[in-house]
C-alpha cells in the first residue's frame, strides 16, 4: 500500500522497462438508504481523471481528460469517462478510469506528469464509499507489475475536496519514479486546479 509522499522507481533507464505504465482509479457511486429494506438507491459518483503534462522548462505541454482523450505525441491516452462509479458493496479490482503513458512515444522534453481527479458532479471525496488508485505496468484487465495503491476517499480530512491530486510521474537522470501525494483541493475547475499543480507541486 503506497502511502502519502512515497517515492517508487516504476522505469530504469538502465533496462527500459516496462514500456508503459498505467495509473487507474477504482471507485463507488453512493448507496442512499434502502427502500423497505430492499436494494439500496444509487447516487452516481463522477469522478473524472486527468493528467497534466509538463516540459522540463514547467510549461504545460498537454492536459489529458475525458473531452480529450490522447496527448499531441499520441503516448498518452485516456480510457474514457465513466460517470457513475460501481453500483455494488465493496471494491474491486476494475479501473474506471485508466491513463496510460507509453514511453516509447513520449516526447524526451517531457519531465513531469501530474495526476489528479475532480469530481464533476462536486460530491466531496469524504462521502465517497471509496476510491482507490493504483500504478502498475502491463494492461488494465492484465496487470503485470503493481506498482503501489492507495484509497484516496471516505477521510474526514478530504470533507469539502472536489478535486485530488493524485501523484506525479517525474524523470530524474532519465529514471522515471511515481510519488504519491494524495492532497484534496477545493477548485472546482479543470484550470484552477492546473494552476494549483503548478504553484504547489511541480519540482
Amino acid at each position: 500500500m503506497l502511502e502519502k509522499n512515497k517515492i517508487i522507481l516504476v522505469r530504469e533507464n538502465a533496462i527500459q522497462q516496462p514500456d508503459k505504465v498505467n495509473v487507474g482509479v477504482n471507485w463507488s457511486a453512493i448507496a442512499q438508504k434502502k427502500f423497505f429494506g430492499l436494494l439500496p438507491n444509487w447516487e452516481d459518483v463522477n469522478l473524472d481523471i486527468c493528467v497534466a503534462i509538463f516540459n522540463d522548462k514547467q510549461d504545460m505541454a498537454d492536459l489529458i481528460y475525458p473531452a480529450k482523450l490522447l496527448s499531441s505525441d499520441g503516448a498518452v491516452y485516456h480510457s474514457g469517462d465513466d460517470t457513475t462509479g460501481d453500483k455494488k458493496r465493496g471494491a474491486d479490482e476494475d479501473d474506471n478510469e485508466v491513463i496510460t503513458i507509453d514511453f516509447a512515444k513520449l516526447n524526451p522534453n517531457i519531465q513531469q506528469l501530474v495526476f489528479f481527479l475532480v469530481s464533476a458532479n462536486r460530491q466531496d471525496f469524504a462521502h465517497i464509499p471509496y476510491s482507490n488508485v493504483r500504478i502498475y505496468s502491463g494492461e488494465a484487465q492484465k496487470v503485470q507489475q503493481l506498482f503501489g495503491q492507495y484509497n484516496i476517499s471516505a477521510q474526514k480530512e478530504f470533507a469539502g475536496k472536489v478535486a485530488m491530486v493524485l501523484g506525479k510521474l517525474y524523470k530524474e537522470e532519465k529514471n522515471w519514479s511515481f510519488k504519491a501525494i494524495g492532497e484534496g483541493l477545493t477548485s472546482e475547475k479543470l484550470l484552477s486546479t492546473v494552476s494549483v499543480i503548478k504553484e504547489k507541486f511541480l519540482i
